[in-house]
């Protein structure tokens, strides 16, 4: 067992030093402030301030309901000072749009997948790359992800440029292959000729496998599944509870470890960070104390995300057992070999063209992967997999 890199409060805690420093300043490594006028007036004291947040899914899944506790943690933080509207499911703002959305201040703050982000931003994708070797639990490399934030200020430049700043990141857990028809195979040979819905620099790491890639938003998984329009999808086993595809799925690709009578939220051909945005002139008209309420409760809210998921990620896997599905757990290197191979050739496409940007994309990814080394040869953390909730998700 090991201890946690950082604690979750801790690495708040640290970014918000950080977002301070680079508060006033200039030029790189100004981390929040590039795109903002700086001119907005922080608020009187005990003014309420109401936020519009937008999250592209339904409260009712975990990813959801972590954004309802994020915002009334922060609610009850401040005292009932910050105040927010919550819309889900799309009732707003429609998942592509949430970005820009959040750019131009139509809303203030959103929770965004990959699928969101890619479009937008290069270095970000530091954290949806193809995973070169089996990934740690998600509660580590959430860890390791809001850490990166605080080793790389260049991350949020790159954000300040649509005028956004991220609050905190967290770990989608791993995302394995799910597919709509039976197969024996277990090699990249699965998917090819195949449509299956991801984003980011996987799309073209499994275009090079042979298949073909498309990004579907989360409310047609279903019938794009039932119909064949798609024909696989890579997410989590708690998606599968959550979105009812266990019913339209019959056979799982799983990178990582059979943990036996439960399922293993780390591994996966890549882990995916959630992003939790700002817009950063909002960002810019906050009260240092105001930010620091934020940076915490979406902190806690990450947290309490992972502990309640449990709970969905053993209903996904547990429903696949009771069906009878086919899983395949490729839990050695040498097994997932196929697939964490080509993702080296991918993944240096993408540090060749951030660098050309500007980023420093090989020194992260580097750290990254450092980090990850160190955290896989400690084992799993004291914790893991956070708690597990009751059935209304209280720990």
């Amino acid at each position: 067992m090991k201890k946690r890199i950082l604690s979750l409060f801790m690495i708040s805690v640290m970014v918000f030093a950080v977002v301070l420093t680079g508060c006033g300043g200039s030029g790189s490594g100004n981390s929040g402030t590039a795109a903002g006028s700086g001119t907005a007036t922080p608020p009187a004291d005990g003014e309420v301030i109401t936020f519009t947040v937008n999250y592209f899914a339904p409260d009712s899944i975990p990813p959801g309901r972590a954004v309802q506790y994020a915002c009334d943690r922060a609610t009850e933080l401040s005292g009932g000072r910050l105040q927010f509207e919550t819309f889900f499911n799309g009732t707003l703002i429609a998942y592509e749009d949430q970005i820009q959305a959040t750019a131009d201040g139509t809303i203030d703050i959103s929770a965004n997948d990959m699928g969101n982000i890619s479009p937008y931003f290069q270095f970000m994708n530091l954290f949806t790359l193809p995973a070169e070797k089996i990934l740690p639990d998600r509660t580590t490399m959430t860890d390791i992800y809001n850490e990166a934030l605080i080793e790389f200020p260049e991350l949020q430049d790159e954000l300040a440029t649509k005028n956004i700043h991220c609050i905190g990141l967290s770990s989608l857990g791993g995302y394995n292959l799910h597919l709509a028809f039976d197969s024996d195979k277990s090699d990249p040979s699965v998917i090819k000729g195949q449509m299956v819905n991801v984003a980011s620099e996987v799309a073209s790491y499994v275009t090079d496998l042979g298949a073909s890639a498309t990004v579907v938003p989360p409310a047609d998984y279903y019938l794009d599944l039932q119909k064949g329009t798609l024909s696989g999808i890579y997410c989590l086993w708690a998606t599968l509870d959550g979105f009812k595809l266990s019913e339209v799925t019959k056979t799982h690709v799983f990178i990582g470890p059979d943990a036996g009578d439960h399922p293993y939220d780390g591994g996966g051909l890549f882990q995916p960070a959630m992003s939790y945005m700002i817009n950063l002139d909002k960002w810019n008209s906050l009260t240092e104390e105001d930010q620091q309420i934020l940076t915490q409760a979406f902190a806690e809210a990450q947290r309490w995300w992972i502990a309640i998921d449990w709970q969905s990620q053993v209903f996904g896997w547990e429903q696949s057992q009771l069906d009878g599905q086919k899983i395949h757990y490729l839990d050695t290197e040498e097994k997932a070999a196929p697939w964490l191979s080509p993702a080296k050739a991918a993944n240096a496409a993408w540090i060749k063209t951030c660098e050309a940007a500007g980023y420093p994309a090989q020194a992260a990814y580097d750290w990254l992967y450092g980090t990850i080394d160190a955290a896989s040869a400690s084992g799993l953390p004291d914790d893991w997999p956070g708690g597990v909730p009751d059935e209304n998700g209280n720990l």
